[in-house]
């Protein structure tokens, strides 16, 4: 019996060695007798992140990397700028002959009462002085086909 726990623990040893013929990646990742032939060996997270970095795209970085990753990220930023900038720089020259200022209107002038009081005599400089003296006053209009009168009354 206690042979075959010791053939069983060999055989369990061979197939948890990397460099044994008979390695079982299985046994070896539940294991906590795996021993790593190399110990500076990037750590991935999935296959998928292992087969990429060895085909040489270099885009994903291993874990425990965090300098690299921090410098990628800066180049990413600098690169997302640097584009930006060109694209703002194109726009500015594509759309530079439809920036011309178009003429600009004067703006009308409303004729009204209060404007037109300001050169006007008579009656209508009697009503300007009272509403520049906030005076109360009281407005009769009497009008006729031919003539126009108006009363201030106070």
């Amino acid at each position: 019996m206690s042979e075959e726990a010791n053939s069983d623990s060999s055989t369990s040893e061979s197939e948890i060695s990397a460099c044994s013929s008979s390695f079982n990646p299985l046994k070896a990742i539940y294991s906590a007798k795996t021993k790593i032939p190399v110990q500076n060996a990037p750590m991935y997270e999935n296959l998928s992140q292992y087969e990429s970095a060895q085909k040489g795209s270099n885009t994903i970085i291993p874990v425990g990397q965090r300098e690299l990753v921090m410098k990628r990220e800066r180049e990413k930023e600098m690169k997302k700028q640097e584009t930006q900038k060109l694209l703002e720089e194109k726009n500015k020259q594509r759309f530079a002959k439809f920036q011309v200022t178009a003429p600009v209107r004067k703006e009308k002038v409303s004729h009204n009462v209060l404007t037109r009081i300001q050169a006007m005599d008579g009656p209508l400089a009697t009503l300007k002085e009272c509403v520049d003296n906030r005076l109360r006053i009281k407005v009769c209009k009497s009008s006729n086909i031919l003539t126009k009168i108006c009363f201030f009354e106070t």
